[in-house]
């Protein structure tokens, strides 16, 4: 049991209000959401452009609350941030904001594809047609510039096309035909990116060049198998077949407190042994000859192991959590119930005085644009998957009346610390930041929300 003086009782309901208040104060007043993070590879002290992520996540986080929650508050924010993404959408259909894929790589479907499904859900819950209008204009965009079986040749990028397809389908935006003749021209592509991890689980792993699969990213994959199976789509039984052996392939992403975490998972798991070493030598020679393998190899039996990659995703781990949680009620399971109960736990856990999780909880990995102080800094976009868990864990009914987090969220809710940082907000504006490590004298840098 952790010691009582360091925690202290609060609701599920209050946590929320204070999130979705942050969120209230970091929006321009334009609807948009600049920062200084907008992904894991753009981050500034001083402010990164608005990115259609951010809204993104902030629109579904209010689709996700309980009809008796959604206050007139909730709706005006999304009305806001939805009206933002309908503007920023440009005369071709794409998001003029969606930037930052990879470090190299200016954009990408997946970017498109979630501020789209952002706006059809809002249009779709509102009653607001031209929302589900303008979805559908931009999946028509994306298939036009990134024509199947591409769709950049990552599976949760094509799956958050799929996810796309089914919402639309079913505001009536375009009909079942439609969505089974795009869905069965990426069917072989995902099935040949499947890589079984376990005797009864398999992972998409999320290159064409290699078996490297990134946990958090599996749960954008659950997400579109779970809207196809829902769906009126040919596929849905298909889909359906896939989600118990994806869930069994994230079991093995288990909570590990090795990392200095408790119970939040690694980031990726990759092969071991001669498989993972003929995996890098396949990708230095796909580097030389600057070509790739159209399919990667399948092998049928291999080892994995969790590798300790920098940074492990905090507020992310919201997303996985909620689509796990949603994938139970077509494919229920008990190991996946305990699962949950260690992700819920870490998400309390890691509560901040500000109304959600840290973006991440260890510094960047060695190269990477991300800084180590973008970890507590509070970014829309993962706020909004964090926000959506709990909105989700309250429209479920497994909330319980109070949890415990810890004191520092409470007695302190303009300063927190996580690692060697100290953050305290001087203004709504303006947040302070301190390395510990540092001369007791430092005085930080400062970061413009």
């Amino acid at each position: 049991m952790p010691n009582s003086s360091l925690y202290f009782a609060d609701s599920p309901q209050a946590l929320l209000d204070r999130g979705v208040a942050t969120l209230e104060l970091l929006l321009d007043p334009d609807g948009s959401y600049p920062g200084p993070v907008a992904t894991l590879w753009d981050t500034s002290m001083t402010r990164v452009p608005a990115h259609v992520s951010n809204n993104a996540a902030v629109v579904r986080a209010m689709v996700a609350l309980p009809d008796t929650s959604r206050t007139d508050s909730h709706v005006h924010l999304g009305d806001r941030t939805a009206a933002w993404l309908q503007r920023d959408r440009g005369p071709n259909g794409l998001f003029g904001s969606a930037f930052g894929d990879l470090p190299g790589k200016p954009d990408a479907p997946v970017h498109h594809a979630h501020g789209a499904l952002a706006l059809a859900e809002w249009g779709l819950l509102r009653g607001r047609d031209e929302f589900v209008s303008g979805g559908a204009e931009t999946l028509r965009s994306i298939l036009k510039r990134w024509p199947a079986p591409g769709l950049n040749l990552v599976p949760n990028q094509m799956y958050r096309v799929i996810e796309l397809l089914a919402v639309l389908a079913k505001a009536g935006a375009m009909s079942y035909r439609e969505v089974d003749a795009q869905v069965e021209s990426l069917w072989p592509l995902l099935e040949s990116l499947e890589v079984q991890v376990s005797d009864s689980g398999m992972l998409y792993s999320q290159s064409h060049a290699n078996f490297d699969m990134i946990g958090v990213y599996q749960s954008k994959c659950l997400a579109g198998l779970v809207a196809l199976a829902e769906s009126g789509s040919a596929l849905a039984k298909s889909a359906t077949q896939k989600i118990p052996k994806l869930q069994e392939g994230v079991l093995q992403f288990r909570p590990r407190t090795d990392l200095g975490v408790a119970c939040l998972v690694p980031a990726t798991l990759m092969p071991s042994g001669a498989l993972n070493r003929a995996r890098r030598a396949n990708n230095r020679a796909q580097r030389r000859w600057q070509k790739a393998w159209p399919w990667p190899m399948r092998p049928a039996k291999a080892e994995f192991q969790l590798a300790r990659l920098h940074p492990v995703w905090a507020s992310r781990h919201g997303d996985l959590a909620y689509t796990l949680r949603r994938s139970l009620t077509l494919s229920p399971s008990s190991r996946i119930d305990s699962f949950l109960l260690e992700l819920d736990s870490a998400l309390w856990s890691s509560q901040l005085p500000i109304g959600f999780a840290p973006t991440t909880m260890h510094p960047s990995w060695p190269g990477a644009a991300g800084e180590d102080w973008v970890g507590g800094v509070p970014a829309p976009r993962w706020q909004g998957y964090y926000l959506r868990w709990l909105a989700g864990l309250i429209h479920s009914g497994l909330a319980p009346e109070t949890v415990q987090l810890p004191f520092f969220s409470h007695s302190s809710p303009r300063s927190w610390q996580l690692g060697r940082f100290q953050y305290t907000m001087l203004t709504d504006a303006e947040i302070r930041v301190v390395d510990s490590t540092l001369a007791p004298n430092s005085s930080g840098i400062t970061v413009k929300l």
